[in-house]
Parts: structure tokens; sequence; C-alpha cells
């Protein structure tokens, strides 16, 4: 996704600067980025994409200095101006009981599913993390799970209890009927088929869940991510403790949420009238 995205933002300016006749990096001036700027304005692109294009650029041409590519870095002064982000939504406690409860656990496929579902809400891990697991991953008897994250870097976070019941019902007796025989298969997650559960299937999975639950909120695997870290938040985790069972490498990306939880504080303080 991250090549995807620098591709995209380096192929969208070199169509920009074709436009104004320059052909190669080294002739790019700071009034070319500014120009730039106003051209993705113009393009109608939101506030968010402008944002993404212009600081993969700024790494680009980072990249460019560093390297000796370039003497003049023309990003050097330029400013981006971070967009107020929306708040994201967020399912209740109570949205998320019924979630967890919405699998028919009398059926092969529903134990899976319920202990998917049990493991992402109580780690919050993201849906190419669950994709990951293997069967050794996770420490019953520990309560805890090894997690793969980006840039292939490993934590160990805990593991509820209704996450741990549910992954020893689901590993000591669905999982073998599962693998129909296939012992080199590693997976933890296991389709139909005794394959590993693709991300889009584990995605697939959890909206049909949530569907049928009848859940107002959009359900996907980062909407749990989200649930997590935010009731953890609210029921008075150390934003530093919920970093480090994210996997985030530093506290700004938990902005989202403690912003959330900031605003239900607010709403519960007007609601309760203190001090009148």
């Amino acid at each position: 996704s991250t090549l995807e995205s620098y591709s995209y933002s380096l192929k969208t300016f070199r169509a920009f600067l074709s436009q104004r006749g320059v052909n190669k990096m080294r002739d790019v001036q700071a009034d070319e980025l500014t120009a730039f700027r106003l051209w993705l304005t113009d393009s109608g692109l939101k506030p968010n994409t402008q944002e993404i294009h212009l600081s993969n650029l700024r790494a680009f041409f980072n990249w460019l200095e560093k390297t000796g590519a370039i003497f003049l870095n023309p990003a050097r002064g330029l400013v981006i101006q971070r967009p107020e982000r929306p708040l994201l939504p967020v399912p209740t406690e109570a949205e998320m009981r019924k979630l967890l409860a919405q699998p028919d656990v009398s059926t092969r496929l529903g134990i899976r599913d319920r202990a998917l579902l049990e493991t992402a809400y109580s780690t919050g891990a993201r849906r190419e993390e669950l994709w990951r697991m293997n069967a050794l991953d996770p420490d019953l008897r520990e309560g805890r799970v090894r997690i793969l994250g980006k840039t292939r870097k490993e934590r160990v976070v805990p593991l509820g209890r209704q996450a741990v019941h549910w992954l020893k019902i689901y590993i000591g007796e669905v999982r073998p009927r599962l693998l129909k025989g296939r012992l080199d298969q590693e997976a933890l997650w296991l389709g139909k088929e005794g394959r590993r559960l693709g991300p889009q299937s584990i995605l697939v999975q959890i909206r049909q869940h949530a569907r049928a639950a009848r859940i107002k909120t959009t359900i996907t695997p980062h909407t749990l991510r989200r649930a997590c870290a935010t009731h953890m938040l609210r029921g008075g985790a150390h934003p530093v403790q919920v970093q480090m069972l994210l996997g985030h490498a530093t506290l700004t990306t938990l902005g989202q949420y403690l912003r959330v939880t900031i605003r239900d504080l607010i709403q519960t303080h007007r609601s309760s009238n203190p001090g009148k």
C-alpha cells in the first residue's frame, strides 16, 4: 500500500511537471511545488489526499538530497497543513456484545468466527496481522498471542478471557477438522478448503456478522481495532499501554482514539451537570 501511494503521487507530480515543460527532478524549484499545491486544490481533491501527495513528495525530495541526486532541496521549506480529520465511528460496548454473540457456535465456522472476532477485539490487531497469524502464535496457557506487524515487527500482546476460551475450542476441536489432513498448513484461521483465510475473506466474514446483528456502525477489522483502543482508554488504560498493544511507533497515532474518548467525556460532563 505504501509503494502504491508513493508511486501514484510521483506519477501525478510527473504529469503536472510535463505540463510546465520540466523534465528533470533536479530542475524542480520551490515554485513548482507551490503551483502543484494549487493544482491539486483546483483538481477538486480532498484535503487528506492533497496532504498525502505533498507528504510523499517531501519524503521523495529528502531522499534525493540525502543520496546526492540533487544539491538543493525544493521541498525543504514546504509546509503541509494537516486537515482536521473527522472522527471515525466506534461501535459501542453494547454493539460489540451483539456482534460477538452473533456467530452460530453450534457450527464449525461459527466457532471459528467467534474466536476470530474475540481475538480481533481483544488485541486490536490489523486485518493483515490477523491474516498472518499462525497456529503456534497464541499461547493460551499464558493468555497472550504473538503478532507480526508492519515492517515485520513482532509484538506479544495479552488475550482476553473470552478470546482464550474460544481459541481453545477452535484450535482444539474445529481447526483440526478444517485442516482435512493437511499437516503442512500452519495458518491459524482456515477456510472451508483448509487453506489460510485471506484478508478479504476476514473482512467479508466480519461484515456479514455485523449485518446479521443489525449493527448501525460500519464494522471492519479496523473498526474493531478502534473499538479495542477506545474502550480501553475509556476504562482507564494508559495511552502508552494502548500504544504498545496496537503496535504504534509513537503516541501521535492515538490522537483519533483520544479525541473520541474526550468527546465522550464532554458529553457525560454536560449531561451530569457537575457544579450546578
